[in-house]
């Protein structure tokens, strides 16, 4: 995403009236992009909290000094180390230790923070999708989400953009947000029993808890 599009985004969303978190990570790899800190800078000056998600491969003592304190928390995930407790206490230990500031929070595969979604390869994945599908889902109701193309996802699953509901390149994120079909979506799934209206809803394995 251009830079300028970022900090158009952070400027609107504090013109909108969000005054709350504001996560750099969605389904990628957000330390890749070396303009993280400058981004996290801004976000947090303009007084948001401040979050990201990482694998840690890209996670250096240099690139943890200039996110230390920028950053309000960071979540690592830890994968491939399921069945070995000390090689995770290990690794847990290290990122610790790069961070004085910054919140240190921890999920690994398979156990505490693992997430399940539509593409996910579990075995648990159809009891999740069978025990959820009558409930109402709150969930796109908590974010606001843009993903790097600048388009609106409508919630955390929606990973393939199924709903089209525009791009910040062309509307403001309150334009977005109010836009009609979006609104109607969110009123729609706020009833218990609407998943069934919407197949990529129907399948899916979250609770859809705020």
């Amino acid at each position: 995403m251009p830079s300028d599009l970022v900090y158009k985004i952070l400027d609107e969303a504090l013109e909108f009236g969000h005054k709350f978190w504001v996560g750099f990570v969605w389904f990628n790899e957000p330390l890749m992009d070396e303009r993280i800190p400058e981004f996290a800078h801004d976000a947090k000056d303009k007084g948001f909290y401040v979050y990201t998600t990482t694998n840690g491969d890209y996670l250096t003592p240099e690139l943890a000094r200039k996110l230390d304190g920028v950053l309000d928390h960071i979540d690592i995930s830890i994968y491939g180390l399921e069945h070995d407790p000390d090689g995770i206490k290990g690794l847990e230990q290290y990122y610790r230790s790069l961070f004085y500031e910054t919140k240190v929070q921890f999920s690994w595969g398979g156990t505490k923070g693992h997430v399940i979604t539509h593409y996910a390869k579990d075995e648990k994945l159809s009891e999740y999708i069978k025990k959820y599908v009558s409930w109402a889902c709150y969930n796109p109701q908590s974010r606001l989400i843009i993903t790097h193309s600048g388009e609106m996802a409508f919630c955390c699953e929606d990973i393939a953009l199924n709903w089209n509901l525009g791009n910040v390149a062309d509307k403001t994120l309150k334009e977005l947000w109010y836009n009609p079909r979006h609104r109607k979506l969110l009123e729609t799934l706020n009833i218990t029993g609407n998943r069934h209206l919407y197949e990529y809803c129907e399948s899916c394995p979250r609770c859809g808890a705020v």
